[in-house]
């Protein structure tokens, strides 16, 4: 269940495997490397909701990976099922990713300018959404309650960032990418006065922004935005978006960067934490809870599916054959009782 505290549970049983096979002072930085995946990993995909302040919102299977010795030499991560419709979609009384609150309040004066940062009311995307539909639960949001400040969070993670092996450079270029995201949410469209043209940019300066910080052309930006290429047979067919089209092509577009960011952050840590060749593992999964919400998507029900695979696979194959549980437990030096 969502709220239940499965990734703090996550983080002990992570903590207390570094803490019983590190010894040495080498074995030590692998211990924190570790931390520092997670403080990474926690800052871009996790965010507030209706049951947690500090709700993860992907799914993450890590390899904490030993030598012959039984010492941590290494970690792998694989995330999957990343709640990409939240940077576009806030739901009503939850927040955006943790990140770019983090930007927004801990950026200084000159970050500010650079990515032209504002409030958070500023952004679209920063905005939750209207209520779809009355919530079959009443309580009272963590959001509502949650005053904690972000302005120092930061620092943290840009320390963390360092710690895995993001240089400055690399760490402006991302944050870059971020700002794009956000400024990216505030293009808005005109619709085409007829079924000949496609939608046109209402605020062209606010493109001309988006695609400075992304690096492209502002026509080309433009092009993409309101064009789509289709595949028509075996010719290539351009299609016109009215208003309506772009704005999904839009926040499309911001989904997929940000979704493309965080795998590629997932796979440089990889990079430098990996083992190549450990002798042995242990494999945590943190799979987020089940997802009942008032309006739930394609890959809510793809989450509530992943733990109804999940909960059976626990009940047949672990807990089904007592016999061979209970010599686990004796094995493991705990008395069991005979039950009768």
């Amino acid at each position: 269940m969502a709220g239940s505290g499965k990734s703090q549970s996550y983080r002990h049983i992570i903590n207390q495997i570094c803490s019983l096979a590190t010894h040495a002072k080498k074995e030590q930085k692998s211990h924190t490397q570790l931390h520092n995946t997670l403080t990474v990993l926690e800052a871009f995909g996790n965010a507030g909701t209706m049951y947690s302040s500090n709700s993860t919102r992907y799914g993450m299977f890590q390899e904490i990976q030993f030598n012959e010795r039984g010492r941590v030499i290494g970690a792998k991560t694989l995330t999957y099922s990343l709640e990409r419709f939240r940077v576009t979609n806030v739901p009503t009384n939850e927040r955006n990713f943790h990140i770019f609150y983090y930007l927004l309040q801990g950026s200084s004066a000159q970050e500010r300018s650079t990515y032209q940062l504002h409030d958070a009311a500023h952004f679209r995307y920063m905005t939750p959404m209207a209520d779809v539909a009355k919530s079959r639960f009443s309580r009272t949001s963590y959001i509502e309650t949650d005053h904690s400040d972000k302005s120092t969070k930061l620092e943290d993670l840009k320390a963390a960032l360092r710690a895995v092996g993001l240089k400055s450079r690399l760490q402006t270029q991302m944050f870059q990418l971020l700002a794009g995201i956000l400024h990216l949410g505030n293009i808005e469209f005109d619709e085409a006065e007829n079924a000949q043209e496609s939608a046109s940019i209402r605020n062209p300066e606010v493109l001309a922004t988006v695609a400075n910080f992304l690096g492209v052309n502002a026509a080309t930006l433009e092009g993409a935005l309101t064009y789509k290429t289709k595949l028509v047979g075996s010719e290539l067919c351009t299609v016109f978006l009215n208003l309506e089209a772009a704005e999904k092509q839009r926040d499309a577009l911001a989904r997929v960067l940000y979704s493309l960011m965080f795998t590629w952050l997932v796979e440089y840590i990889n990079k430098r934490s990996c083992h190549d060749s450990p002798a042995n593992f242990i494999g945590v999964l943190d799979q987020y809870g089940f997802q009942a919400n008032p309006l739930n998507r394609f890959e809510n029900f793809c989450v509530n599916f992943a733990n109804e695979k999940l909960h059976h696979y626990v009940l047949t194959d672990i807990m089904a054959d007592d016999s061979a549980l209970n010599d686990e437990i004796v094995c493991d030096g705990i008395p069991l009782p005979q039950v009768a």
